[in-house]
């Protein structure tokens, strides 16, 4: 979609609709799998043999395996640029949340637990293999 809107972007567009799911290690290569330059009408849960489920509020399928899934409503598309790559801030209100029991302690989400992945600039991803906890004053 050189110079246009990615397909997610389109989607949420169109459904007014998205999960937002935290990815853990264990997922990274089939995440990295489903941001390939598709057809719209290609399913990025098969492309990448991402097992998929229901979500609870929204139309869009949750990735069954994301230990947080966050199902929203979109809001408000903000456009930075039309230039190619120039993107867009997409604000969406959350109706509900999913917290796989096993990362949660009491009703806090033990992060060495969770294991999350970021998504940085270019091809790069940061781990999270090394936390620091620093108490607020």
């Amino acid at each position: 979609m050189e110079g246009g809107d990615k397909n997610t972007l389109a989607n949420i567009l169109e459904t007014k609709e998205c999960v937002i799911h935290v990815v853990n290690e264990k997922l990274l290569e089939k995440m990295n799998l489903s941001c390939a330059s598709l057809p719209a009408s290609q399913s990025e849960f098969e492309f990448a043999d991402i097992e998929y489920c229901m979500s609870h509020s929204v139309k869009p399928l949750s990735v069954k395996e994301a230990p947080v899934r966050y199902e929203c409503n979109l809001r408000e598309v903000l456009r930075i640029s039309s230039l190619p790559s120039g993107g867009s801030v997409v604000l969406m209100n959350v109706s509900h949340i999913y917290i796989d029991d096993s990362i949660l302690e009491g009703m806090k989400i033990n992060q060495g637990k969770l294991d999350s992945v970021g998504k940085m600039g270019a091809d790069f991803y940061s781990l999270t293999t090394s936390l620091l906890e620093m108490p607020r004053p």
